[in-house]
């Protein structure tokens, strides 16, 4: 499977040319809407540029490890790829860098995507997930929303 971290162009269009990131959604919603949630830990990011447009495009690739799957399927091999086009909009989704974070993934088929609002770092044991919490808390918070 391949899983694929991009900003989504058409519901992003208004905010990105004005230079702004587009508004998160609630927070029930991206763990209901989540087809896999997962604890993830990204330790090499390889990037490349291609020159397929114009001014050409990053591309991000990441294989991070899976630590815990909080719902769905662990696939065999998590790729998280992150495409940004170069001289493009003021404000761009963030990055891939290394790190553990709290990850949800959309299925697309046997894909998953992941958006703006996908990736939440975990740092020293907190998470931002919303507001800073205990990554314990936060997943107690998830099992709950899910109903588990």
């Amino acid at each position: 499977m391949k899983f694929l971290l991009f900003a989504l162009p058409l519901i992003c269009l208004a905010s990105t040319t004005l230079g702004a990131p587009p508004v998160p959604p609630k927070k029930e919603d991206l763990v209901k809407g989540a087809s896999l949630i997962a604890v993830v830990r990204i330790t090499n990011v390889v990037e490349r540029v291609t020159k397929d447009q114009p001014s050409g495009k990053l591309i991000q690739t990441a294989y991070p490890e899976i630590e815990q799957v909080l719902r769905g399927t662990s696939p065999k091999k998590l790729c998280l790829e992150r495409w940004e086009t170069l001289g493009g909009p003021a404000y761009q989704s963030p990055g891939l860098v290394k790190g553990r974070f709290l990850a949800f993934l959309k299925g697309q088929g046997d894909d998953y995507i992941v958006g703006w609002d996908s990736l939440f770092p975990i740092e020293g044991g907190q998470v931002y997930f919303y507001q800073a919490k205990t990554l314990d808390d936060a997943v107690i918070e998830i099992k709950k929303m899910l109903g588990n």
